[in-house]
């Protein structure tokens, strides 16, 4: 697949659309876009999505940003479909950007 290199982020990153849904109401979508971060361990959707879907929290992580101080955060299930992929269940965090992160596991 080729990805195309969003020259809003300093520096240039490689982006995708990608529509996110819940595993109760496949039918009900956000398109957003989402930022490939090959050094990132888990995904994160934006807390918008969170809020639009009334997501409740599946579980629990500890994270730790290039700030270095690791904290808990809640992780949710949602799905994913990719230009050339679905996922029906990936456990993401939120973060407050307007775009997602795909990290390692769904890279």
């Amino acid at each position: 697949m080729k990805y195309i290199y969003d020259k809003d982020f300093v520096p240039p990153a490689p982006v995708l659309r990608v529509e996110i849904f819940t595993v109760d109401a496949p039918n009900e979508r956000v398109t957003i876009l989402a930022k490939l971060d090959t050094a990132a361990d888990i995904s994160a959707i934006p807390a918008s999505v969170v809020n639009t879907f009334n997501l409740e929290a599946f579980s629990h992580t500890v994270v730790s940003g290039y700030e270095g101080q690791p904290m808990t955060i809640p992780t949710y299930i949602v799905g994913m479909e990719l230009p050339e992929a679905r996922i029906r269940r990936a456990e993401v965090v939120s973060v407050s950007e307007n775009y997602a992160l795909f990290g390692r596991d769904i890279l």
